[in-house]
């Protein structure tokens, strides 16, 4: 961790590296998070989804970085704070990591639901 004060901009330019956060995921990126990987399991994007972020692990700061990149264009599209949220919590490792998590859970659980309403 850095030892100059100010909240964390998650990037220690001394070092060229991402600075992982002592606590992890707030409760809200945690649930922005968890309805993101809801939407993505509901239409059956789960596996695509996995393999993407499982093979661009290694380059997970570039690729936000690419997404910081084109967010003036893409916001045109797409509104709100969700892109620029995506974006920042793609920038550490372990954000991707706890994505790839919550997307196999609601994968589980949406499964679940369409199977208990084919059995009823």
């Amino acid at each position: 961790m850095s030892d100059r004060s100010g909240p964390p901009t998650g990037l220690d330019v001394r070092r060229g590296a991402v600075e992982p956060s002592e606590d992890g995921l707030s409760p809200e990126d945690a649930a922005f998070l968890e309805r993101l990987a809801r939407w993505i399991a509901v239409r059956g994007l789960s596996v695509p989804a996995i393999l993407f972020l499982e093979s661009s692990k290694p380059l997970n700061f570039v690729g936000s970085q690419f997404l910081f990149f084109f967010e003036p264009m893409v916001k045109i599209f797409v509104g709100g704070e969700g892109y620029t949220r995506f974006a920042r919590l793609m920038e550490r490792r372990e954000s991707v990591e706890d994505f790839l998590q919550k997307i196999e859970s609601a994968e589980e659980t949406v499964r679940e639901e369409r199977k208990s309403r084919k059995d009823s």
